[in-house]
C-alpha cells in the first residue's frame, strides 16, 4: 500500500512538471527525464522528513536553476 501511495505522489509530481508552462523546453532530456527529476525531489523530501530538518531553500534553488 505504501508503494502505491509513493507511486501516486511521483505520478502527481511528473504531471505538475509536464503541465508547468514555465519549464524550459530543454529542461528534460533522456538523461534527466521528468520522472527522474520527480524521483529525486521525492527522495529529498523523504530524507528531510526522516531527518526532521527540512529547509526547502536549497531544493527550491535546484528546481529553479534546473527547470527555469
Amino acid at each position: 500500500r505504501m508503494q502505491q501511495t509513493w507511486q501516486h505522489i511521483l505520478e502527481g509530481l511528473c504531471a505538475v512538471l509536464r503541465r508547468d508552462e514555465k519549464v524550459r523546453p530543454d529542461a528534460f532530456t533522456e538523461q534527466l527525464t521528468a520522472e527522474k527529476f520527480a524521483d529525486l525531489l521525492f527522495s529529498l523530501m523523504l530524507s528531510a522528513l526522516l531527518r526532521q530538518d527540512y529547509d526547502p531553500t536549497v531544493v527550491l534553488e535546484i528546481v529553479r536553476r534546473t527547470l527555469y
